[in-house]
């Protein structure tokens, strides 16, 4: 059975009254692939080693499935934590490394062996029980660190940048094998990164964190086209912000001139507008929500191409389709209303 899990009030404080977790309050559903991401210090980490039994908080509580955990030794929460270092033992091997935790749970040892099989099977490690650590890849070593982590069949997995230590082709192998085994097991699991393109590409839904606050809940889909604030939007990837003046029901006076926008606004008030680099078109003509720019420069990646343009000072972030020669000098541009986000707060 799966694990739902409720955190509400927790808060976390070290040296010198140093606030690391505001009081927080989260739901996680069972079986959810749930991220946690934000910056270097934004408590992330901090909330990831409470959860696990850690890290006391100062206050707070927290539920798995309905029972509360806070007073549980960490053994007894049945929350299994892979580390950022893997934190393998290179004298042993890698069945011994995976069958550890059952040995010190007394499992017999039938059973151990049943499992650390099955284990390494699920990561595809199947045939590398006598190696030794050192002799392994670093996505190899990266995958036993996960068979240890479930081979004790955890009520919530927790994973603390798992990938930060792998080049960009195994991080994009491993994050589908990640995937693919939360959902075999349908194992909710938590996982903290910094690295916005893991968080989109693989959690069901994710809060950013700042300041050990969470700034956004949601889905990947959700926070990227319709972040909150700037720290949101420019967080979760490229965003042009452009400031401008309410003048009517969606639609306001800017430096590119009046843009229709998505959402509503105090007339006469001052608002934030954000549009991603995806969003923009380039165009023949005039009309609503166009305006003209040049480009500045451009690097071609592959099937599309980031520009940088400006427009009336403002520079601005392109990302135009297609492998052609990107126009280069005056453009006109255009922005659909749907995509020009009024940004909240």
């Amino acid at each position: 059975m799966s694990t739902s899990i409720k955190i509400e009030n927790l808060s976390k404080s070290y040296t010198r009254g140093q606030r690391v977790l505001e009081p927080l309050n989260l739901e996680i559903g069972a079986g959810e692939l749930f991220f946690l991401l934000g910056p270097s210090g934004c408590g992330k980490s901090t909330l990831l080693r409470i959860l696990a039994g850690l890290v006391e908080p100062d206050g707070g509580r927290i539920w798995f499935n309905g029972e509360e955990v806070g007073n549980l030794a960490p053994e007894d929460r049945r929350a299994a934590m892979m580390f950022q270092s893997y934190a393998l033992w290179p004298h042993m091997t890698v069945y011994e490394n995976v069958a550890f935790g059952l040995k010190v749970a007394g499992v017999d040892r039938g059973a151990i062996r049943r499992r650390v099989l099955d284990a390494l099977e699920l990561v595809r490690l199947s045939g590398y029980e006598n190696r030794r650590i050192p002799s392994l890849s670093g996505g190899q070593q990266q995958r036993v660190a996960l068979a240890r982590a479930i081979v004790v069949e955890p009520a919530v997995l927790l994973l603390d940048e798992p990938l930060s230590n792998l080049d960009a082709r195994l991080r994009d192998e491993m994050r589908m094998e990640i995937r693919r085994i939360a959902r075999e097991r349908n194992l909710t699991t938590i996982y903290v990164t910094h690295d916005r393109s893991e968080a989109l590409a693989l959690a069901d839904r994710m809060a950013v964190l700042n300041n050990g606050r969470v700034v956004q809940l949601g889905t990947p889909r959700e926070l990227y086209g319709n972040p909150v604030n700037r720290f949101a939007a420019e967080f979760l990837g490229d965003a042009n912000i452009i400031k401008g003046k309410v003048t009517g029901t969606g639609v306001a006076e800017t430096v590119l001139g009046e843009l229709h926008f998505s959402g509503d606004g105090e007339i006469g008030g001052e608002v934030e507008l954000m549009f991603r680099p995806e969003s923009v078109e380039i165009v023949g003509a005039t009309g609503g929500n166009v305006f003209p720019a040049r480009i500045v420069s451009t690097l071609y990646a592959g099937g599309f191409s980031t520009c940088s343009a400006e427009s009336s000072g403002v520079e601005l972030k392109l990302t135009l389709p297609g492998a052609d020669e990107p126009p280069s000098g005056e453009i006109l541009l255009h922005v659909p209303e749907a995509g020009l986000k009024l940004l909240k707060e």
